[in-house]
């Protein structure tokens, strides 16, 4: 038989095959959505998200993470994901717990966890190349914690283990190689560079000073380029900016910063991989908004646009999806999540809610995808 007659032949056969039609793509593996209680009990509450952005709640949620969270109040990034890996990890009293994440979403400990001794306040993801590392906050011995992610999911400290920070450290964000914290307790942000043994190497003039902010968060951009800072002084409505230099991530404020929103005393902000963020926060002046879509120029100068109500009282976390589509809110006062599809515009529309029965302190919210 030729190939031309071997081809015919098995387009024949695939037409009496059921189910199975010449020319169909393989289904796209699910996405998922993950919800870190952070309180008492410590749990994730997990949904699966459409390719419309709609949630639904995964059998067997909310998964047990430990009996005790951090309980901090904020944007603190407690949770992140690795895509490499299928990894979730969260912090808690007792160490970072790491889950395994099925191809239906549904979690399993990883044995041994949690790792570390320490009370982990928040926790950022660095892929380099065929390996991952997780960092991790110690608020109360102000530090940088690293570990690199071991075959079976395990984690074991990196080279030099331990990465001083500044005066009470709260969120951290990391994107490419540059990872940021946030020290609530002296304003500042400490800056470092992830190695290829995933040590940490501080970045020329850390700490950088965020002038007159109290700050709980941060939010280094998808590109690595960009960093913004919300700030949570009561009736602040701005986001600071800074430009991370690529070769060493020393921070440079950028022109016009901080950058004015329609939202106040914002808890965090959430940075898209389109050229936009979005600032979390109270309504100002008692009512309105408190979504605030600010779009970024190339030089990550900001511009407040669009901004509406999330239908949630005091927002506490959020993220956006990969492709920056969708985006996610989530409330422990109103025990409920929220997606929203973004247009290219900045518009924000509501397409779903979930629910998180007795929830309090959600202070890392992410995606898993493929």
């Amino acid at each position: 038989m030729d190939r031309r007659t071997g081809l015919v032949a098995i387009l024949a056969l695939a037409l009496f095959i059921p189910g199975l039609h010449v020319g169909d793509a393989a289904p796209k593996p699910p996405s998922f959505v993950y919800v870190h209680d952070d309180g008492t009990p410590n749990q994730v509450f997990g949904f699966s998200i459409s390719s419309k952005g709609l949630l639904a709640a995964l059998p067997g949620s909310p998964f047990a993470a430990g009996p005790f969270g951090e309980g901090s109040f904020g944007a603190v990034n407690s949770a992140a994901y690795s895509r490499q890996r299928r990894l979730l990890f969260v912090g808690g009293t007792d160490g970072i717990v790491v889950f395994q994440v099925a191809a239906n979403g549904a979690l399993t400990q990883v044995a041994g966890s949690p790792f570390a001794s320490e009370e982990i306040q928040s926790v950022a993801v660095v892929e380099s190349g065929p390996n991952t590392f997780v960092y991790a906050l110690d608020p109360f011995e102000p530090s940088v914690l690293g570990f690199a992610v071991q075959p079976d999911g395990s984690l074991v400290a990196t080279p030099g283990t331990r990465y001083a920070a500044g005066n009470f450290p709260l969120c951290l964000s990391a994107a490419g190689n540059l990872v940021v914290a946030a020290n609530e307790g002296d304003g500042t942000l400490s800056v470092y560079r992830a190695q290829g043994d995933g040590s940490l190497v501080a970045s020329p003039g850390t700490p950088f000073t965020v002038p007159g902010a109290f700050i709980t968060n941060v939010a280094v951009t998808p590109s690595g380029k960009f960093v913004y800072v919300p700030d949570f002084t009561t009736g602040a409505h701005r986001v600071f900016g800074f430009a991370a230099q690529s070769a060493t991530g020393a921070l440079t404020p950028l022109s016009g910063s901080p950058f004015e929103t329609a939202v106040h005393d914002s808890p965090g902000v959430l940075a898209s991989p389109k050229p936009l963020i979005v600032a979390m926060g109270i309504p100002g002046g008692g009512g309105g908004p408190d979504l605030q879509v600010l779009r970024a120029k190339a030089a990550g100068t900001l511009k407040a646009g669009f901004s509406r109500s999330s239908g949630l009282m005091d927002l506490q976390n959020g993220a956006f999806s990969r492709n920056g589509k969708f985006m996610v809110v989530a409330s422990g006062e109103s025990q409920a999540i929220r997606s929203f599809q973004v247009a290219g515009s900045g518009k924000l529309t509501l397409v779903s809610t979930g629910s998180l029965p007795g929830s309090s302190e959600l202070n890392g919210v992410v995606f898993a995808e493929p």
